[in-house]
C-alpha cells in the first residue's frame, strides 16, 4: 500500500530536501510569508494562496505538479537510455520553437 501524503507534508518535504532543512524563517523571508505562517501550511491548519504554493515550487525547485497533486511531470522523467545519448546530459532546450536555419 503506499501512503497518502497530502499538500502540507509535501511542502515541508520540498522546503527541507531543497536545504531549507530546519530554516523555516530564513524560507518563509525568501517566498514572502511569516514564519509562523509557514509553519500553518506545513501543519495543514491553513491552506496557501496559489501564488505562494508557486513561489514555493520555484524556491525549491520543485515541480508544482508535484506539490500540488503528487506527480512527477512527464518532462521532469529522465529517460536513462536519452541521457546515454546526450553525454549523459539533457539535451539543451531553445525557447525559440521555430528553427533557426530557415
Amino acid at each position: 500500500m503506499i501512503p497518502d501524503i497530502d499538500v502540507p507534508v509535501r511542502l515541508r518535504v520540498a522546503r527541507e530536501q531543497s536545504g531549507y532543512d530546519g530554516k523555516q524563517a530564513e524560507f518563509a523571508r525568501l517566498i514572502g510569508i511569516g514564519a509562523t505562517t509557514l509553519t500553518r501550511y506545513e501543519k495543514g491548519y491553513s491552506r496557501p494562496k496559489p501564488i505562494v504554493v508557486k513561489a514555493w515550487a520555484l524556491a525549491t525547485g520543485v515541480p508544482l505538479e508535484w506539490i500540488l497533486y503528487g506527480v512527477v511531470p512527464e518532462h521532469e522523467r529522465a529517460d536513462v537510455g536519452e541521457l546515454r545519448a546526450v553525454g549523459g546530459k539533457r539535451a539543451r532546450r531553445d525557447s525559440n520553437p521555430q528553427p533557426s536555419d530557415p
